[in-house]
């Protein structure tokens, strides 16, 4: 099934509202010491959580817990040692554990 220019048109514009709304991942990394993933919003806020409270970071060892990759959006983490994706604007929207994606590549 092709898509067509109103379709294409319509889902740009989906996706720009999506970024405008935010949050916006500038930078992520694991803190090994506290157990916690952090992330750094544009704007400067950070917020953190437990990697126990993430299906499909819970388990993993720390090793690959350390490279994470940022969509180019900013709305996607990628874990790619993992195979193991988060999209940052559900935390707003799910509370504090979040659905992973794996396998499925990022928004």
């Amino acid at each position: 099934m092709a898509i067509t220019k109103e379709q294409f048109k319509a889902a740009n514009a989906r996706g720009a509202a999506t970024v405008a709304r935010g949050p916006i991942a500038r930078a992520a990394r694991y803190d090994s010491r506290r157990g916690l993933i952090v992330i750094t919003l544009e704007g400067g806020c950070e917020f953190a959580f437990p990697v126990t409270l993430a299906e499909g970071l819970a388990d993993a060892p720390r090793s690959k817990l350390t490279k994470i990759k940022i969509s180019p959006n900013g709305l996607g983490l990628h874990w790619p040692l993992l195979d193991a994706d988060l999209y940052v604007p559900d935390w707003q929207t799910r509370g504090v554990k979040p659905q992973f994606d794996q396998g499925e590549g990022l928004p």
